[in-house]
């Protein structure tokens, strides 16, 4: 009777292949792991895309709408660039008499000529850009998530990833845990507009609770993945202009 089994050599070479495929499990596991992260960044880079993307598509200010127009006008802001400010008399009351009755004086004859804020630059005629007739300001104190209608409505927004996004405006579902967090405030507008040549750095840090500008900075805070990191966009203060038309009979 012959029995049959491994021989010296075969028993070997099995137990090379065995723990060569246990040295292997640690590297498969911790390249799936490091897949699963690379997966998590690009899905938390586009989620962050999706979501400040979204924002942008609302007006700069609530405020910046005339009901009665329709139209998107230019706001007056009270710590922004003093080139990008409305030209009023309000200037007069820093002049000594009679300077203040000569300056008061000047400005009821420019108003006459601009009666849209006189803003430098801007071209008083139909379907231009202008300011209200008279001055009305920007309104970033309002916060409203539920039916927002500007950009500073999703100010203090969190999003967290595990929660299931599918069917709301942002139409993601994700199933790890990373943290979105909106902030949406105004950033220095500072900059030589007289210049013919504009070189102009966007701020990344929001100015001083109470100061306002004619730019607001969107923020977006991603937390929970491999390499935080933020994302930033600029909506700025410029009004709309109408869009020319042609009527056909």
């Amino acid at each position: 009777m012959v029995r049959k089994g491994f021989t010296f050599i075969e028993l070997v070479v099995s137990i090379v292949v065995i723990g060569i495929a246990f040295m292997s499990i640690p590297i498969l596991l911790e390249s799936s792991s490091k897949s699963d992260e690379f997966s998590t960044m690009q899905e938390s880079v586009l989620m962050a895309k999706t979501k400040i993307q979204n924002i942008t598509t609302y007006r700069w200010d609530e405020n910046s709408l005339d009901p009665v127009t329709g139209k998107v006008y230019i706001l007056d802001t009270s710590n922004s660039d003093s080139e990008l400010q409305r030209f009023d008399s309000s200037v007069c009351s820093s002049y000594p008499f009679p300077l203040n009755l000569a300056c008061i004086f000047f400005w009821n004859w420019f108003s006459v000529f601009f009666p849209n804020g006189g803003l430098e630059g801007q071209i008083v005629g139909d379907g231009r850009r202008r300011m209200f007739d008279s001055p009305t300001y920007p309104n970033i104190s309002e916060v409203n998530l539920t039916n927002p209608n500007d950009v500073d409505d999703f100010n203090g927004e969190a999003v967290t990833s595990l929660v299931n996004q599918e069917g709301t405006d942002l139409d993601y579902l994700n199933r790890d845990n990373f943290d979105l967090n909106v902030t949406v405030g105004y950033v220095s507008d500072n900059a030589d507009y007289s210049a013919q040549n504009i070189n102009f750095n966007f701020a990344d840090t929001f100015k001083p609770a109470g100061e306002d500008s004619n730019i607001k900075m969107i923020e977006i805070r991603v937390s929970g993945v491999i390499s935080p990191f933020v994302l930033r966009y600029y909506s700025c203060n410029i009004g709309e202009s109408d869009i020319l038309k042609r009527t056909f009979f």
